[in-house]
């Protein structure tokens, strides 16, 4: 049954009694009822925050709707109840989760500041999409009150169709795909249309992800339709150039396997689509479980929302102008990666949960280790022997080249730089090139006394994920204990410089902060280091100048070189070779690691 019939059964049965401190919002759509949150901090001058959650901002996508483009919702039930977040959408789990799941999911929810605005055109708004590997993860997952009260923003998060209901697609019209995109991009439609209404100024919105959330970022900030919906973008461990999976897959195929798993045996692919239309969620959850981590759920090139495939766009844009770029060009961001990304992903290349104990000699490193590595990092490609060793040299400490500390390190570091880091790297050189718009770059490198992720305990410094509490401000979680008074403080400025560059584009103003965040420039690589202490972190320059001419220049060229050599690869192949990353791997370790996490951060 779908909300409409529920909210009509209702207010059949009851009345709402709206308090007179509830907060009233009336929009296109209709009145919406929120609540008000006092947050118990001393440290902000400004406590209250009004919520509105569980709000819808599209026609449920079922029945017909299952699989296809989101439909805009015309009105609300009014007064509509936005006391209490809507149910996430479908996706397997591997523990409790505290929200309900399902089918009807697309809402959204709204974070205001009880406060006056920093411009009479209203507070600026960040708009916060979800990682989670395209599978998992939801908007109620993450509490925007701090940054509203803090920052002085609003902020807006949003659940999106993952999975088979967000990336099903049968290589035609039938179901095209990427319907999970079209969702965020029409919480976006509704954000530019609506979001005056709640005090917000439609002219500053900043869209803002992180991991899978920071690639979907980008992908709205890669199409020129979405003109005027937003100004700025900030993106977190993810980049269109790493890209998540091959989005020029052959996806009939899994179209197919998902067909016969789930006992849809029909000749046509209209009657496929329909017999999987007819299935119940449950239904089509457990019986794609068995080769759930197969299947290449996420975005594809469709002719419609993608039409170049990210891995190609910098190589493409030297020699043709493209509308993709040019939007892209035109947009602020903020971009930025933690120090050790890669060892999120080091306990499924090993194969081993003997992460902790994990001491790696020099032998494992050349014969096995660096070879794994570069299996997980390129999807179905070997490597000559001169290649690996040609990595291997250049990620040796060669002060103590057989330190075990020193070699998993290196490890971890090829696979972070050649996943998150050196292609973050890429596409921003790529936004630099013929354009007066800002970019800033960071790297966020502390050893947080919080994870949302278990990680084994010789890790120096952050890797994936481990920023999103500090930019969220979840002091519940950061900063707890007399010796961890330096997280809060790092956490107070992080708000600061993210809701700085919401309100300006510029993380350095309005409200002071130091020390001075530099623009990222293509001469000198200018970027701002966030380390344990405020004192210690500054600007530096040449930002992974290095890695990028490793991973970019040297090692595809050298690849390039030797297979003209010996005539065993195709030169196109390896053109991007420093772009492609191995879909099944990163989406195993989302769905079981993320799912093991149960969502928290």
């Amino acid at each position: 049954m779908e909300r409409v019939t529920l909210k009509i059964l209702f207010f059949m049965g009851i009345a709402i009694l709206v308090s007179s401190s509830d907060p009233v919002v009336t929009t296109e759509l209709g009145e919406i009822i929120g609540k008000t949150t006092t947050l118990p901090l001393d440290l902000l001058p400004y406590k209250d925050v009004h919520q509105y959650l569980g709000i819808p901002y599209a026609k449920a996508p079922v029945g017909e709707r299952r699989f296809l483009k989101p439909e805009v919702l015309s009105n609300l039930i009014a007064p509509y109840d936005a006391k209490s977040h809507g149910a996430m959408c479908p996706q397997s789990t591997f523990g409790p989760i505290a929200v309900t799941m399902s089918e009807d999911c697309l809402f959204l929810n709204v974070y205001v500041p009880d406060q006056p605005s920093d411009k009479p055109s209203g507070h600026a708004v960040m708009v916060w999409i979800h990682g989670g590997g395209f599978r998992e993860g939801a908007g109620s997952q993450y509490d925007g009150s701090f940054i509203a009260a803090y920052g002085n923003v609003i902020v807006v998060t949003i659940n999106y169709r993952l999975g088979l209901f967000g990336f099903l697609s049968t290589g035609d019209k039938t179901v095209p795909g990427n319907a999970g995109l079209w969702d965020q991009r029409m919480a976006l439609q509704w954000v530019h249309t609506h979001i005056e209404s709640f005090g917000g100024d439609k002219g500053r919105v900043t869209v803002v992800g992180g991991s899978a959330g920071a690639i979907s970022t980008m992908l709205q900030g890669f199409m020129p339709d979405n003109h005027g919906l937003f100004q700025r973008i900030i993106t977190q461990s993810g980049s269109i150039s790493m890209p998540v999976n091959d989005m020029e897959k052959d996806v009939k195929s899994d179209f197919k396997l998902i067909a016969t798993t789930v006992g849809c045996l029909e000749d046509d692919i209209s009657d496929i689509v329909a017999c999987l239309r007819g299935k119940s969620v449950e239904d089509l959850l457990s019986g794609i479980s068995p080769i759930a981590f197969s299947l290449n759920f996420s975005p594809i090139i469709d002719d419609d929302f993608l039409k170049i495939n990210p891995q190609h766009i910098s190589r493409l844009s030297e020699s043709e102008r493209l509308n993709e770029v040019e939007f892209f060009r035109s947009l602020d961001i903020l971009s930025g990666f933690n120090a050790y990304e890669g060892v999120f992903f080091l306990p499924f290349m090993l194969l081993t949960n003997q992460i902790k104990d994990f001491t790696p000699s020099r032998e494992e490193m050349s014969n096995q280790l660096v070879t794994n590595a570069l299996s997980y990092l390129y999807k179905k490609q070997t490597f000559q022997n001169e290649i690996t060793k040609l990595v291997e040299a250049q990620h040796t400490t060669w002060t103590n080249p057989s330190d075990s500390d020193n070699i998993r390190l290196q490890l971890v570091k090829i696979i972070g730089d050649g996943s998150f880091c050196v292609p973050a790297i890429e596409i921003s050189r790529l936004h630099k090139q013929s354009t007066s718009s800002r970019n800033f770059m960071y790297h966020f490198t502390p050893n947080p006394s919080y994870r949302r992720l278990p990680m084994p305990s010789w890790l120096p410094g952050s890797t994936h994920a481990d920023e999103v509490p500090f930019m969220f401000g979840s002091t519940e979680k950061v900063g707890v204990g007399e010796e961890n008074a330096w997280e809060l403080v790092l956490l107070t400025n992080m708000v600061t410089y993210w809701t700085n560059f919401i309100k300006s584009g510029d993380p350095n103003r309005p409200t002071a902060i130091t020390p001075h965040w530099p623009e990222y420039n293509l001469e000198t690589g200018d970027y701002l280091k966030l380390e344990k202490s405020m004192s210690n972190s500054s600007a530096g320059q040449y930002f992974y100048e290095e890695e990028a001419n490793f991973w970019l220049h040297v090692f595809p060229d050298l690849v390039n070189a030797i297979s003209k050599e010996d005539g065993s690869c195709d030169h196109d192949n390896y053109s991007n070779a420093a772009n492609t990353f191995s879909f099944v791997i990163y989406t195993l370790i989302f769905g079981v690691v993320l799912g093991l996490s149960f969502f928290l951060y």
